[in-house]
């Protein structure tokens, strides 16, 4: 796990980096409404990319080397299913646009938000046999090329004089290219699987009842910005975006390269030895996830103000930095549930119980911001964010009990919790130190504001890790 998740961290740093530099700019060089209209493209085109085709991607994932499903017949049925997705998406949105409807004064915004919306999903099967195929580095590559490719596009869109429809097409073009240059390639025929019959079937059988857990995964990551743009407009979509996509670049980023690099060998272990096999396989991720979420929950909710002014427009930076700590406990939940817990659920091929999970999490979700968002705005959509997903990851233990991969997990969480308490103390008292300092005391420039992070980030961690090891060398001895 540990090579493979090396590499995979590399490719992800170079992503989040391009991910940065995106926020930083685009929130500078567009006018709030622009950028928060643009957050609603990139959300809508991740709606389509979701609803459309992540059932077929995970049924990749999950299919991919299974006995009597060649790997040349399951890129080819794949990708003929990706063709009509991807064709049904394209007619639907030039109908809508023919008939004037939803948006009827930009329809070329609408249809540049659906292709975007293919390609997403193209470009995500791609990832998905690289990955099942434990190919890191062509994974790497692609993931690469699009990033740095969508954003070089988008920015000379808007350099030259575009808005929000123009740096769409910009990441558009770009991720076409990039899936069209490195995207994964057909293997040849398998000697050793004999064809099973019926292979789109199959996926349809797994995969397609997994569209309503990413009908409800749209609600919670989709509907609190469209809520909000209703209610408040896209300049308060701006700044909830723009928290929510900073927070989600570094944190779930980091979170995804540890699934990925120990998915494929859970998932191998459980095909070839069973429960104990895949307990064993798994526990290195278990420790790293239930490690690095709340510690990355813990420094961005008390670096909020620091982290908003260095990487934010001075225009959204303020109300980015209200929002930013209940964003920061919601992705931590988040990424425990979709990148930890939940693979007990996928061993055990228990659609209707992912169905379930995710489904009274959109609707806690749902039910919250229509309290909350007219009232509270920003601040009131992330605090609904932060109580499903921690309800979603709740809920995914309690399905997933039955293998008893996650024994006693709830001894993590609780030692987890205290350290962030402590290192949340730690960093309170760093803080109130170092606003007495003259430098610091005004709020400072920019300048100021690094060393302020870095020595609050150090302190707030070093108390984080020394308190939950010290717990951990305390339980060892008391057993």
């Amino acid at each position: 796990m540990l090579r493979h998740a090396s590499i995979y961290f590399l490719f992800r740093a170079g992503n989040g980096v391009v991910a940065l530099l995106s926020l930083m700019l685009l929130t500078r060089w567009l006018p709030a409404e622009q950028y928060g209209r643009y957050a609603l493209g990139i959300s809508g085109a991740n709606v389509i990319a979701a609803l459309g085709f992540q059932w077929l991607n995970v049924s990749v994932g999950r299919f991919h080397g299974s006995r009597g499903i060649p790997p040349d017949k399951l890129f080819d049925t794949a990708q003929r299913c990706a063709a009509v997705i991807g064709a049904a998406v394209l007619l639907g949105a030039l109908a809508l646009a023919a008939l004037g409807w939803p948006a009827s004064d930009s329809p070329g915004f609408m249809l540049t938000v659906a292709a975007l919306g293919v390609t997403l999903g193209v470009h995500g099967m791609h990832m998905q046999f690289l990955n099942a195929r434990q190919d890191v580095l062509r994974y790497g590559w692609l993931t690469a090329s699009r990033a740095w490719l969508a954003l070089g596009l988008a920015l000379a869109a808007v350099w030259s004089g575009g808005l929000a429809t123009a740096a769409l097409a910009g990441t558009l073009a770009g991720s076409a290219v990039a899936v069209a240059l490195l995207g994964a390639r057909k293997p040849g025929p398998s000697a050793a699987a004999q064809p099973q019959p019926g292979i789109t079937p199959e996926l349809l059988r797994f995969g397609l009842p997994l569209s309503l857990t990413y009908l409800s995964i749209v609600i919670l990551d989709a509907s609190d910005r469209f809520m909000l743009n209703h209610w408040h407009g896209p300049a308060a979509v701006a700044a909830y975006g723009a928290a929510f996509d900073l927070v989600q670049q570094i944190l779930g980023a980091a979170l995804n390269v540890l699934y990925l690099a120990a998915y494929p060998k859970v998932i191998a272990a459980w095909e070839r030895d069973g429960n104990d096999a895949a307990k064993a396989a798994l526990a290195p991720l278990r420790q790293a996830t239930l490690t690095l979420a709340p510690l990355g929950a813990l420094l961005f909710a008390g670096l909020a103000p620091d982290i908003s002014r260095l990487m934010l427009g001075p225009q959204v930076a303020a109300q980015a930095a209200a929002v930013m700590p209940a964003i920061a406990v919601a992705v931590a939940f988040s990424g425990m549930r979709a990148f930890c817990f939940d693979i007990a659920l996928h061993l055990r091929r228990a659609t209707r119980l992912h169905v379930t999970t995710t489904a009274l999490m959109a609707g806690l979700n749902l039910i919250l911001n229509l309290i909350l968002i007219p009232r509270f705005g920003a601040w009131g959509a992330a605090v609904a964010s932060a109580a499903a997903f921690a309800l979603g990851a709740g809920l995914s233990l309690w399905f997933g009990r039955v293998d008893g991969l996650f024994d006693n997990v709830w001894v993590d969480l609780a030692r987890a919790t205290v350290a962030v308490l402590a290192g949340w103390a730690c960093m309170q008292v760093t803080r109130s130190q170092l606003a007495a300092l003259p430098a610091l005391s005004q709020g400072g420039p920019i300048e100021t504001a690094l060393p302020h992070l870095l020595l609050c980030a150090a302190v707030g961690g070093a108390a984080y890790l020394g308190t939950s090891e010290l717990i951990r060398v305390a339980q060892r001895r008391y057993l």
